[in-house]
């Protein structure tokens, strides 16, 4: 076989080597797992969402650092029917009716959800009073809890 011949069938294998290496060089940006921003959720906690109820109260000199709302306690029991209930005491702080909502995830003991949010539930907080929200887990899995409150409509 002549050189020119040889180099004929070379070509496109060299061609399709600096392709090849050429494809492997191109940076397509980070991972997925570089884009992941950890989420922390705190368990056996209360997170109050809406940003108007952690509003002050009162004029510059006398404001007072209060939210509209304040959680007094929660506490975990057992429903009647033996599955975990998580109980939430909100106090309203201001001088007129608000209306909260709230739902809860639920959690193993290893922090695993076992089921998902549950549906907003409403809750009434007359001035000056305190109400409470309870919502029961549909499995006996769960241990902890997460509950989030905003402000209703």
């Amino acid at each position: 076989m002549s050189n020119l011949m040889r180099q004929l069938r070379a070509t496109p294998l060299v061609a399709a080597l600096c392709l090849t290496v050429g494809c492997a060089t191109i940076d397509e940006g980070p991972s997925y797992a570089e884009n992941v921003s950890p989420v922390d959720v705190r368990l056996n906690t209360v997170n109050i969402l809406s940003d108007s109820l952690h509003k002050t109260t009162g004029g510059l000199l006398g404001a007072k650092h209060k939210g509209k709302i304040e959680i007094d306690r929660t506490h975990i029991t057992t429903a009647g029917n033996n599955l975990p209930q998580v109980i939430v005491v909100i106090r309203n702080r201001t001088d007129h009716p608000l209306q909260v909502e709230g739902r809860t995830s639920w959690f193993d003991p290893a922090g695993i959800p076992v089921d998902g949010p549950s549906a907003w539930q409403r809750v009434f907080l007359p001035p000056n009073s305190v109400n409470t929200y309870r919502e029961t887990s549909i499995s006996n899995q769960a241990t902890q809890y997460y509950v989030e409150i905003r402000e209703g409509a």
